[in-house]
Formats: C-alpha cells, sequence, structure tokens
C-alpha cells in the first residue's frame, strides 16, 4: 500500500510544521522572579523608610509640644511671683539644682480641691535611662511649718533631657550664678539651659521677674 503524501491545491507536498512553543523557559522564569524581587524589595524599603519618617515627625512634634508648654509654664511663673515670694537655688545631694520658691502665687490640684501652694520644689533626678526628668512638687504649707495640714502634689513637667541648669541673675555684681540664697535681694531675671535626648543643641530661656511692688 503506498503512503497518501498530503498536497495543497496546487499539487505541492506539504511539510509538517513543527510543533508550537507552550510556556516560558527556565532562563525566563529566572529573570522574572529576579525583577520580581527587586521590585518587592524597593516596596518594602520605601514603605519602611515612609514609616520612619513618620515616627520621626511625630517624636520631633510631641517634643516640640512639650518644649512649648514648659517654656509657657516658666514664663507665667516667674512673670506673675507675688511681692512676697523667694526663691533659693541649691545643688541637692545627687549633684543636681533645686530651686525652692516660697509663697509661688499658685495653686494645685488635691483630694479637697485646689489649694493654694505656699512652696514650689523643682527638683531635677535621673530616671532609669540615665536621663534627667525635670519634677515639680507644690506644697500647702512650708517645709518649716510643721504644726500646719499639710498637702502636695508633684508632677514631671518635661523629661528624657540630657542637661539642665537655673541660673539666677544678680542686680548687685551683675553676673548669672548657680546658686541663689532666699535672703539675697529679688533677683531680676532666671535663665535655664537645657537638651534634650532627641536634639543635642542646647536651649536657653531667659525669663523675667519683676521687681516687688511697693504698697501705698
Amino acid at each position: 500500500m503506498k503512503r497518501c503524501i498530503p498536497r495543497n491545491r496546487t499539487g505541492s507536498q506539504l511539510t509538517p510544521r513543527s510543533p508550537s512553543k507552550n510556556g516560558f523557559t527556565l532562563l525566563e522564569v529566572i529573570l522574572a522572579v529576579a525583577i520580581m524581587s527587586i521590585l518587592i524589595g524597593s516596596i518594602f524599603t520605601i514603605t519602611n523608610s515612609s514609616i520612619l519618617l513618620s515616627q520621626s515627625v511625630v517624636e520631633n512634634q510631641s517634643d516640640h509640644r512639650h518644649q512649648v508648654a514648659l517654656e509657657t509654664y516658666l514664663e507665667t511663673l516667674f512673670l506673675n511671683l507675688p511681692a512676697d515670694a523667694s526663691l533659693d537655688l541649691r545643688d541637692g545631694e545627687n549633684g543636681q539644682q533645686i530651686l525652692t520658691i516660697d509663697n509661688p502665687g499658685t495653686y494645685f490640684p488635691s483630694m479637697e480641691g485646689d489649694r493654694h501652694a505656699k512652696q514650689l520644689i523643682a527638683s531635677i533626678f535621673k530616671n532609669r535611662d540615665g536621663l534627667l526628668d525635670l519634677k515639680t512638687t507644690w506644697s500647702s504649707s512650708l517645709s518649716s511649718d510643721t504644726n500646719s495640714t499639710y498637702s502636695s502634689q508633684s508632677i514631671t513637667l518635661v523629661d528624657q533631657m540630657t542637661s539642665f541648669e537655673w541660673n539666677i541673675y544678680s542686680t548687685t555684681d551683675k553676673e548669672w550664678h548657680p546658686t541663689w540664697s532666699s535672703k539675697l535681694k529679688r533677683p531680676s531675671h532666671i535663665r535655664v539651659t537645657y537638651s534634650s535626648a532627641t536634639s543635642l543643641d542646647k536651649l536657653t530661656r531667659t525669663y523675667w521677674i519683676p521687681p516687688k511692688t511697693k504698697v501705698r
């Protein structure tokens, strides 16, 4: 039996077509995987950078709010010191300064309601991280009043600082002093210099203390 050879309409012999290729070669798959890995890595890098940038912005905004709140409080405190207020600045046992203001002219909350503060003590302590915290304590009686009812309230005004220093200006010798006695003449200015853990730049703020007003 003769084999039948397929021919076209013109009578020419048809040649069999080679089977078409389906799918991808191994090299194409490897290249595709490599490109996808690079793209995914780039996306994660950009996303991580955006998250870190957002966290940094939030932390800076929070630090700025704390800084503004501290400076506003100190300005209000010293600007409104009564005529009979007295200041004492000395070094504590931990080597940090302690600022004591008798009759600061402020109030503080207590269990019995708002109490008039007869004394304000601003102390600096080292926290667990080895950084500095500024703690303020209001009390309803002076430390020398042993017979009066005692009530106090303490809060941390600012924390996580690398440095904090008070200086009081004397109108007598025209100098700044890191210590001050309540027996001395009422100072005209008080200066605070501090730096936070997030920014090593030192900030210096000077606050005016009004002179005693004479009662007519």
